[in-house]
């Protein structure tokens, strides 16, 4: 990874947070034909996680979230068309596999039924995780695109580092931002950029526990194929307490199971409270329904018991803005005369609406800085990226 190691060179743009939506911005910065820099304290799977830094806990499903965003579908559209070409190059940790959306109770179709691939209402209750005790099951499953993050987020810097791209790993002040040299600020510091600009909405924070579990088989569908889901249980259906939606997520290294989302106010800290029925894993505790529940589906399913495994419990912070108004913050201000582009505030939507959200977040910035695009030079591992970085310059057009 590129480092600075005397006087930093100026970019036009200088990228603040280097969490996935920061590293995409980034790339997608370099592709239109700017040079760019960014600035972090911290490098996702690299450095010691915390659970102020979203990335490292994030699921890494492309699907549709819970979460507020001006033009969310079209976001979305773009994310998974990047997604998909990105699986296409089978060397970017991306792949597309069956994702089930499991509920004990009926539900109409979703609103994103025509935006993912492979929509289709279940049928069969037996070809679908259950809880063995489930009178019923409805839902849907789709095709969904799933990032390898740790190691999506290791060919996403080095693909940055091909291109040109700087990181600076050091951690910034309102004042130090002043300072850097940039023609632009893209602002993509999550949960930290309320310490470095303003922001007259609200923000709050999402506490996601999650459960992983290391050496156990790959859990595969009976065709063979990996799978995820989303499962909720009916809440008079199960031992008081453990009502709440469960999800399973197959990694390469490890089974990611959850999960929670306890809203706590960004003034406060959080005590560690978890209602409902926890349970210690490790030296954390969590939501006693995440492996419980999830027990019960993959056992029953799979015919795999995580109990087998090696469990090991954690918990991280969804940075989330105005959940009830405004939403995703893409718009552009100007610090000190100098263009600010904000692209924060995702909550647990950042892989999803990462690309979206970048795409975005350059046309705000051609609104203030011409770019200089070029043929690019890369390594032949990412020739690939000559093609993207077509699609990026000519045909997206995220609109009003």
């Amino acid at each position: 990874m590129q480092r600075a190691k005397q006087t930093e060179r100026r970019a036009d743009v200088a990228v603040i947070g280097g969490g996935v939506i920061g590293i995409t911005t980034a790339i997608c910065l370099e592709l239109r034909g700017y040079s760019t820099a960014i600035y972090t304290a911290k490098i996702p799977f690299r450095d010691e996680p915390s659970p102020e830094f979203a990335t490292p806990y994030a699921a890494a499903s492309i699907k549709p979230a819970s979460v507020t965003m001006s033009r969310q579908q079209r976001a979305l559209a773009i994310s998974q068309e990047i997604f998909g070409f990105l699986a296409d190059t089978g060397s970017m940790g991306v792949r597309q596999q069956p994702h089930f959306v499991l509920h004990e109770e009926d539900h109409s179709d979703p609103e994103y039924a025509d935006t993912v691939s492979g929509f289709c209402r279940i049928s069969e209750i037996e070809q679908y995780p259950h809880r063995p005790n489930a009178n019923a099951v409805f839902g849907w499953r789709f095709n969904a695109y799933f990032a390898e993050l740790p190691v999506y987020i290791a060919r996403c810097y080095a693909l940055y580092e091909s291109l040109g791209g700087v990181v600076h790993e050091r951690s910034l002040t309102r004042e130090t931002c002043r300072n850097l040299p940039s023609d632009v600020l893209v602002n993509c510091a999550g949960i930290g950029s309320q310490e470095i600009f303003d922001d007259q909405r609200p923000w709050m924070i999402h506490v996601g526990h999650q459960v992983l579990v290391d050496g156990l088989p790959l859990i595969r569908t009976d065709s063979g194929d990996l799978f995820s889901y989303n499962y909720t249980p009916h809440p008079d259906a199960v031992a008081d307490g453990f009502a709440g939606e469960v999800y399973a997520y197959p990694r390469m290294d490890t089974l990611v199971l959850g999960g929670s989302r306890l809203p706590v106010a960004l003034e406060d800290d959080w005590d560690g409270h978890i209602p409902g029925v926890s349970r210690s894993v490790g030296d954390v505790e969590v939501p006693a329904r995440i492996v419980t529940i999830n027990d019960e589906l993959l056992d029953s399913y799979t015919g795999i018991s995580i109990e087998t495994g090696n469990l090991a419990g954690r918990y991280g912070f969804r940075p989330v803005r105005d959940p009830d108004g405004d939403g995703v913050r893409i718009e552009r201000e100007s610090l000190d005369g100098r263009p600010v582009i904000h692209n924060c505030g995702h909550g647990g939507a950042g892989v999803t609406l990462s690309w979206g959200s970048a795409v975005k977040a350059c046309e705000l910035v051609t609104e203030v800085a011409d770019p200089a695009p070029t043929p690019l030079s890369v390594s032949r591992e990412f020739t690939f990226a000559r093609r993207l970085a077509t699609r990026i310059r000519s045909d997206y057009d995220f609109g009003r």
